[in-house]
């Protein structure tokens, strides 16, 4: 595709400062309390900490699927969230900058951080249930644009209970920008790297009488070159969302966004060669060679939503909806294959399209209620989705390559004649629904337990790309894929917290390999077990969390016998601790540590056996401050330090990457200008000591029964990112 001219970017901005010359007034208050879906951004008598920087960042509540809005300092689990004003001010634009923030978490580069898959606590995230937008399912494979969230919520550990079949990955889920009563009128300009201009928009508020119909815009483009010579970054957006209050009891909302990513000559995947014996130091991320000029990730995503919420009384309501996500990916890629000891390597090249339709669905009946002296917080609902597969029908094109080394780079001369998206036949279809119930029951002030319970149904149907048929190939029905949770809650004093929980959650079966006796068979969903200790506390202007933890998965590969099936184990346990607030009138602090002994256990080969998964570190933390001077109104420094441990390259653990610090700072000023404008500028340098490292490992194998190597990718080199947002 083509990059949007800017003038049409800055047609759009015009139209949409025209757009938003509504009137806007504050919205009735009753109505929105018995409604708790609907941020609320007007003044009360008490404001809820909703992730302001005023406010050390910190956020009440966290969406937890069918359990709803929910106060963090009440859950059995560990909940982080990134709120919008902590993304604009750090000037996050990805999703691995906004995870690195959160220290149990981090994204497996797949082709790139942007398409990678997201993990917590040393476990990667399925394709599509770990990753969600306002609880409903996205693909976790494709850039999501973080200029759409309102905050992001991180849940870690199982979830199945809530979601039905999932990795143990946690949840990544992504609450929209909807409308607010007080409107929204902010433009910003930035600007990064070498030449990389990036526009934004976002306008929102309410209309009509008694302010019955809420809007919000969002709009942005970015295009130009990054830390790479001939590379470049394309990115545009455009969100909608709005709302209707049919009436004091009922809300109907609606969402639409486009989103385009288009990345070019970025450095490609090292992949390490399975008889090396060391990785070798990480290189410059800036020298042109490592990726190819012509190598491109392009990927248009579509996303629509709608949801309906009613107010049945005071203790119940009722909510569901649907959302459907469409993509388009294109990948012309160019990765360093064999990558040896010695740093030699070879460039080959390759290509691939993917389409993706996806369908979810959620429908929710919350209330509270009372059996004697015990209170009971209850759920009953479900949710699920729909996901048909698709198969390209052009051949990959024929490989070109090239030899160099991590020294001598090698660049090939000719652009590989692409085959192109080309059409698509269908190969097959899957169906996940989940009935879940649940009950927190609240047994006095200072003791409740928590039981939430889920049933998964699995339909996949699978067909021959030529044949076009859902009834040409194999199939597989689950009737009965049961997870749970339960938690023992104990509040010391009401600003603190301590659980136990356990949880029981399946996983989706994995499918044997052609080579195996038994080819092709999907085995039954397995189940991963988790018990998890914590303490929560909210002292002052700061809160506090740690948790301790052990989760055992299930691996499945081929034996002795060449049967695949289920056998050995991942364990990994590991504590946590994470802190936030404001630590002083002028000081903020965010940030943690964990620590992991992410294992493979009882594998098929004895070198594999014991041996620590490749790519999770074992220590691994984030701390950011941030300073308010006195002497100047307005003025604020910023200074971020994360450090990640060294890293199993291989299942064998013969080979290692590096443990890396890096060193972020800036600055922001804030100015009011009349009685209704603002005007802030930031300035940051991500990186600032130039740090050459390993920003991520995917394993080639995940269940240690091969000697499997990994794919090595360099991180980001030194940044300056600088931004001028006016609020009017």
């Amino acid at each position: 595709m083509k990059s949007m001219p800017r003038e049409f970017c800055l047609s759009v901005l015009c139209s949409s400062l025209i757009a938003v010359g509504l009137p806007a007034t504050a919205a009735d208050e009753t109505a929105m309390k018995a409604l708790p879906t609907v941020q609320v951004t007007g003044q009360a008598k008490k404001l809820a900490n909703s992730g302001k920087a005023s406010q050390g960042y910190r956020v009440t509540n966290a969406n937890v699927g069918p359990l709803g809005n929910k106060k963090v300092l009440d859950l059995p689990y560990s909940v982080q969230s990134v709120s919008s004003d902590f993304i604009k001010n750090q000037q996050v634009d990805s999703t691995p900058d906004l995870l690195k923030y959160t220290p149990s978490a981090q994204v497996e580069y797949r082709g790139g951080g942007e398409i990678g898959r997201p993990q917590t606590r040393g476990f990667q995230a399925d394709l599509l249930q770990n990753t969600r937008i306002d609880g409903y399912s996205v693909g976790a494979h494709f850039p999501q644009p973080v200029e759409l969230y309102e905050r992001q919520d991180v849940l870690y550990g199982l979830a199945g209970a809530f979601y039905g079949p999932s990795n143990a990955a946690g949840i990544f889920n992504s609450v929209l920008k909807r409308p607010t009563d007080t409107p929204v009128r902010r433009v910003s300009q930035s600007y990064e790297g070498s030449s990389q201009y990036v526009s934004r928009g976002d306008f929102g508020g309410r209309a009509g009488d008694n302010d019955k119909y809420g809007y919000r815009l969002n709009v942005m483009h970015g295009d130009g070159e990054r830390y790479v010579e001939n590379s470049n970054l394309r990115r545009e957006l455009v969100g909608l969302a709005v709302d209707s209050k049919v009436s004091d009891k009922t809300l109907i909302e609606a969402n639409v966004s486009h989103y385009v990513y288009d990345q070019t000559g970025y450095p490609g995947s090292f992949g390490l060669s399975t008889t090396a014996t060391s990785l070798p130091s990480a290189a410059d991320a800036k020298k042109a060679g490592y990726g190819q000029s012509f190598a491109t990730s392009e990927v248009t995503n579509d996303i629509y939503g709608a949801r309906v919420t009613h107010q049945l009384n005071d203790d119940w309501k009722i909510s569901g909806g649907l959302q459907e996500q469409d993509v388009l990916r294109s990948i012309h890629g160019a990765s360093n294959k064999n990558f040896g000891s010695d740093g030699s390597f070879t460039v080959t090249t390759s290509e691939s399209y993917t389409k993706q339709e996806l369908l979810s669905n959620q429908l929710y009946l919350n209330g509270k209620a009372k059996t004697g002296q015990f209170k009971h917080d209850l759920v009953i609902g479900t949710n699920g989705y729909r996901n048909p597969s698709y198969q390209a029908k052009n051949s990959a094109v024929a490989a070109s390559t090239c030899k160099g080394s991590i020294d001598n780079p090698c660049f090939i001369s000719n652009e590989p004649a692409w085959n192109g998206y080309g059409s698509f036949d269908k190969t097959g279809d899957t169906t996940y629904q989940t009935l879940i119930f649940g009950d927190t029951m609240a047994i006095n002030d200072r003791w409740s337990v928590m039981g939430v319970a889920s049933n998964g149904w699995i339909n996949v149907n699978s067909s021959s790309a030529s044949s076009n048929s859902d009834n040409g190939g194999a199939a597989q029905t689950v009737n009965y894929a049961p997870s749970y949770t339960t938690a023992l809650i104990y509040k010391p004093r009401k600003n603190m917290t301590t659980y136990i929980n356990y949880a029981d959650s399946v996983q989706p079966g994995g499918t044997a390999p052609t080579t195996a006796n038994n080819a092709n068979a999907t085995l039954d969903p397995y189940h991963t077990k988790q018990i998890e200790a914590g303490y929560k506390a909210n002292v002052a202007n700061m809160e506090f969390t740690t948790a301790a933890f052990r989760i055992e998965r299930p691996l499945a590969y081929t034996g002795s016998d060449n049967i695949y099936r289920e056998q050995g184990q991942q364990v990994n346990h590991g504590l946590e601790f994470y802190s936030r607030g404001r630590a002083t009138e002028n000081t903020t602090v965010m940030g943690g540590m964990t620590w992991l002994d992410p294992k493979l256990k009882d594998t098929l080969l004895a070198s594999t056996d014991d041996k620590q998964v490749i790519g999770v570190p074992k220590w691994q933390a984030n701390m950011l401050t941030e300073y308010d001077l006195p002497q100047v109104n307005g003025l604020t420094l910023t200074g971020n330090l994360h450090y990640t441990g060294k890293r199993a390259a291989n299942n064998t653990n013969t080979a290692w990457a590096d443990g890396y610090t890096t060193a972020d700072i800036g600055t922001r000023f804030t100015k009011k200008i009349g009685n209704n404008k603002t005007l802030t500028w930031r300035l940051g340098v991500n990186n600032v000591t130039d740090k050459q490292y390993w920003a991520s490992l995917m394993p080639g194998n995940t269940e240690g029964n091969t000697v499997a190597a990994s794919s090595a990718y360099l991180g980001e080199p030194r940044t300056f990112k600088t931004s001028l947002q006016l609020d009017f």
